[in-house]
């Protein structure tokens, strides 16, 4: 319970608590009641809440109650790169991913790859795959991607960019390079071209737009920035990174015993207690204990990490929620969350569709690079690789499956003919049945119900054959 209590102290927890008192004995005072018995020791506590509303300020870095707090982007480093695994998993893990297999330029709407003359090796030369998937790690730390394009080792970074390919590529940290003029635009992404960047220790006071290029998560109509895949489990992540941090202090101190010492007394005085606690502390720091003969010495179990191992759990289900990536992947577990092995691939298929998504979201954003530099990617797309690492069986049963299906579509061609010859041979059969004799009408008859039936037997097989390739398949 707080007591005299200063203005300069107040903080606006307790501001709102003694708004809503006064409110509350004022409304007392109008109907006629006493509003000093509306006063009770727990209207001035809030050292327990009874809960946490999505507006409460449970801490600063988390992001206050106002729409325009949001997390700090340091803090959002310090969790992806240098605290917890499951961070870095979420944003730089989850990067290299989707972008190391690369892709290869191909025609719109097609799997016929191409060639762009010259764009290979420019890729090599610039060093564009490393630096993209860390432009992509950066977005996805931070809500925002900078990467900057660089033509000589002199460059005006405050002119526009020449219209021909870069040399290299750096991405830079938003913590060092930020837009300054983003008021301007009211923060609006579709003028975000003319944002003026300031920093990056690049030897310039300003660095034109036209030099950088910028990704962004999810849009944030209050922020220059998208939102990071940090920050909607944010709470999350804090909770279970403090749940290790303690578990880890708690068990190094107490380990699973507390040792308690019993004196021969029936009630120890302060004298004894303060005796006993340097006696104790002597017994510890040598490593021995030394007991009288009515003394006992007990270690109960202080059950100090019962119900840890749950509340960690239910953390891990909410960060596995908030970043869409399943519960197995992200932690590393090996079980297959299901008989034979489904749960596994139910959760291996779901990653495989996010990191798709990854792709599809950036494609537009390199595709702009490409012809920015001049190379020629009209009425071309990017056929991303989502898995180059393939053993020998994999291989061979892709190529099984590639055979079965050429087999199966020439088959059911073949039919296809067939049906249309039986149908022109009954055809033709009624059209000139009159000028043939009652014997030799009933033997083309039987012979064209035969052909029927050979036709009717052939795709049964094929039906059979379909069913049996599915089923091999799994």
């Amino acid at each position: 319970m707080r007591k005299n209590m200063s203005v300069a102290t107040m903080k606006p927890e307790d501001a709102s608590m003694l708004q809503a008192l006064l409110s509350r004995q004022y409304d007392t005072f109008k109907a006629g009641g006493d509003p000093r018995k509306m006063i009770s020791n727990m209207d001035y506590s809030s050292d327990f809440n009874n809960f946490y509303s999505g507006t409460d300020n449970i801490s600063n870095s988390a992001g206050t109650r106002l729409a325009s707090d949001a997390s700090s982007m340091l803090e959002l480093r310090f969790l992806s790169q240098k605290r917890i695994g499951v961070g870095n998993a979420i944003t730089e893990g989850f990067a290299e991913d989707a972008l190391f297999n690369w892709f290869e330029p191909k025609k719109v709407d097609t799997k016929t790859r191409v060639q762009v003359p010259g764009f290979s090796k420019w890729i090599v030369e610039t060093d564009f795959k490393n630096q993209a998937i860390l432009w992509d790690s950066h977005k996805r730390t931070y809500g925002i991607g900078i990467i900057v394009k660089f033509w000589t080792a002199h460059d005006d970074l405050s002119m526009p960019a020449p219209y021909t390919p870069p040399k290299k590529f750096q991405v830079v940290s938003p913590l060092f390079l930020t837009p300054i003029n983003t008021y301007e635009t009211r923060m609006l992404t579709y003028d975000e071209d003319v944002w003026e960047f300031f920093g990056g220790h690049l030897k310039s006071s300003k660095v034109h737009r036209s030099r950088l290029e910028v990704i962004r998560g999810s849009p944030q109509q209050d922020s220059f920035r998208g939102l990071s895949a940090l920050e909607p489990n944010y709470l999350s992540l804090i909770c279970y990174y403090n749940a290790l941090i303690y578990l880890t202090r708690g068990l190094a101190k107490w380990g699973n015993m507390v040792p308690v010492m019993h004196s021969g007394s029936l009630t120890p005085t302060p004298a004894e207690y303060t005796s006993f606690l340097k006696l104790m502390e002597e017994f510890v720091m040598n490593g021995f204990f030394f007991l009288g003969k009515e003394d006992r010495l007990e270690y109960p179990n202080t059950n100090i990490g019962q119900g840890l191992g749950s509340i960690i759990e239910i953390l891990k289900e909410d960060i596995a929620s908030g970043s869409r990536i399943p519960l197995n992947k992200l932690f590393g577990r090996a079980e297959s969350g299901g008989i034979g092995g489904e749960g596994a691939l139910t959760a291996e298929r779901t990653y495989l569709n996010l990191l798709a998504n990854e792709q599809t979201k950036i494609s537009d954003d390199f595709l702009r690079i490409f012809k920015r530099a001049n190379f020629d990617f009209e009425g071309i797309d990017l056929d991303w690789n989502l898995s180059l690492q393939k053993t020998r069986q994999q291989e061979l049963i892709e190529e099984r499956m590639v055979l079965e299906n050429k087999m199966l579509k020439a088959q059911f061609q073949s039919m296809q003919l067939e049906n249309g010859m039986l149908r022109q041979q009954k055809d033709l059969f009624e059209q000139y049945k009159g000028s043939f004799t009652p014997e030799q009408q009933l033997t083309g008859a039987k012979a064209i119900e035969e052909d029927f039936v050979a036709q009717k037997r052939r795709y049964d097989q094929f039906q059979q054959l379909r069913q049996y390739i599915a089923l091999q398949r799994g």
